[in-house]
């Protein structure tokens, strides 16, 4: 078989590429599997190297060619099958991490898939992380293709029965001395590398495309809209992310919207959901002084000193301002599910909790709420493209809004569903900003041809509604990014995609913001 390339493969997370034939591997004993991203080889080290004197000429090579992170497979230590190599991570420090899973050598991982998992996680948030690789045992044959075989296959690039042919084309290529060794070296690693499945524990590879399509989805709804911001397009205008607007973005960047959504983003990828890390966020954001903030939000990150001051002050500007339940906390709900994909009651708690930092209405949590929560189901949910039920995946949170408000929002629900998009203009409200965006994807058709253009239609359907456009599209964005996953984003969109963390900050790419959300699910 051919190694294929970018043309013709998915990777899961859409930016890897396998090194095509060719290229050598960084050292005589290594070959590239993304090039200049993840390498894997044999030791890197030399008889006799004690950390003082010259770097062995293999660990030099592979420093010079940008890996940052050793994946050492070995058991490099006394007592264990590989005790007479030499160890090398004096050579590395200042300038790399040698990070170790020892594994018997000829054998598999002691704990079995599981332990392969986390194996393979370790290396995709180096890789997330801007971070290059370089995985090793021994020879660089059989521990070391059997990881290699299963990132491979996590990612999508060889089905079953091509992986072992494909690993070895892999290695054949880049590997000057050893490649003509088989990989993996015995039977039993071949049938771990073919027979791979993610634990049932983990998100799988539709899951997380999902999962990262919220995040992607409500900042491509947010950049799409932006430029049409308190316009009222007409039906037959083109709608294109070409920014511009009130605050003159540039095409393709996201507006306060996203950069909300980053701060609490940012937290869950660090697997904790601390609110005071949240509202801190949130505050520093603020003191930044960001191009666009929402009248409410200006006033309660304006009023508070401190995090733990935040909820207390939107519960005082609510009190003040009973009627106010603006839409500048549902905009940047989206990330909320991914902290607790397999627990809806969590989520709801969480996302009550972080609307409450600056919009404390009983409207504006609401919201937030069911809209969080439909965002799980749709992240949690497979089955046939045509076959997803809106309506009823935001009707199935109102069991997690207070019961005084759920004949409101029930009602609320039906209005959304049951009248045209144009109705719910102006939106500014949080209750037409949430029946907005649910009816722009409820009256948009689902293709038949090709489902997941849904997402691009329904979110040009939003930007149409008018006023608010970039909210509407940002809170549609998310839902539909759930539902159709990162890979239905546009192509177009996608390589526009940016935006600020804070401003005047290093601008965050799309691929970054991809990565933060991955992280964030695995955290």
């Amino acid at each position: 078989m051919t190694i294929e390339t970018c043309e013709t493969l998915t990777p899961m997370n859409g930016h890897y590429q396998l090194c095509p034939d060719g290229v050598d591997g960084p050292t005589s004993r290594s070959y590239w599997v993304v090039e200049g991203r993840l390498a894997a080889g044999a030791y890197p080290s030399e008889s006799g190297y004690t950390g003082s004197g010259p770097i062995p000429e293999p660990l030099e090579q592979l420093l010079d060619a940008g890996i940052g992170v050793f994946i050492n497979l070995t058991q490099d230590y006394p007592g264990g099958t590989d005790h007479h190599l030499t160890r090398y991570d004096s050579g590395v420090e200042g300038r790399g991490e040698v990070v170790r899973y020892p594994i018997v050598d000829g054998a598999l991982p002691e704990g079995g898939v599981d332990e392969m998992a986390l194996i393979l996680n370790r290396i995709d948030a180096a890789l997330d992380d801007g971070q290059n690789v370089y995985v090793h045992c021994w020879g660089g044959s059989g521990r070391t293709g059997a990881v290699v075989g299963c990132w491979l296959r996590r990612h999508g690039q060889f089905a079953a029965d091509e992986v072992l042919e494909g690993l070895q084309e892999l290695r054949a290529a880049g590997d000057r001395e050893g490649g003509w060794k088989p990989t993996p070296d015995n039977s039993d690693q071949a049938e771990f590398i073919v027979g791979w499945s993610e634990p049932v524990t983990g998100p799988g590879k539709a899951t997380l495309d999902r999962a990262v399509g919220a995040v992607l989805g409500s900042a491509a709804g947010d950049a799409l809209g932006a430029g049409y911001e308190f316009t009222n397009p007409e039906s037959d205008r083109e709608i294109t992310m070409k920014g511009g607007g009130g605050f003159d973005w540039a095409p393709g960047e996201w507006t306060d919207d996203t950069q909300m959504a980053v701060a609490i983003l940012d937290v869950i990828a660090t697997g904790h959901s601390d609110l005071d890390a949240i509202a801190s966020n949130f505050l520093a954001w603020y003191e930044a002084g960001p191009a666009d903030v929402g009248n409410q939000t200006r006033s309660v990150l304006g009023s508070a000193v401190i995090p733990e001051d935040l909820a207390v002050v939107a519960v005082a500007f609510m009190d003040a301002n009973p009627e106010a339940a603006g839409n500048g906390a549902l905009m940047r709900t989206g990330p909320v599910a991914l902290a607790a994909l397999d627990d809806r009651t969590e989520i709801a708690r969480l996302a009550a909790s972080i609307a409450s930092l600056t919009h404390a209405h009983p409207d504006s949590v609401a919201a937030c709420v069911l809209w969080s929560l439909a965002i799980q189901q749709a992240i949690t949910t497979d089955g046939p493209d045509q076959a997803f039920d809106w309506e009823t995946a935001v009707r199935n949170g109102l069991e997690h809004v207070p019961e005084d408000r759920r004949q409101r929002w029930d009602e609320i629900i039906t209005e959304a569903v049951t009248g045209p998009p144009g109705m719910f203009n102006p939106n500014g409200w949080v209750i037409t900003a949430f029946q907005a965006a649910l009816s722009a994807i409820i009256n948009t058709p689902v293709p038949a041809e090709q489902p997941s253009d849904h997402l691009r239609d329904a979110l040009v359907a939003a930007v149409r509604i008018g006023h608010d456009t970039d909210t509407v599209a940002a809170i549609a964005g998310a839902l539909l990014g759930a539902r159709w996953g990162a890979g239905a984003i546009p192509d177009e969109w996608n390589t526009l995609i940016h935006g600020d963390r804070l401003r005047d900050s290093e601008p965050v790419t799309g691929t970054e913001l991809e990565q933060l959300a991955r992280r964030a699910v695995n955290a």
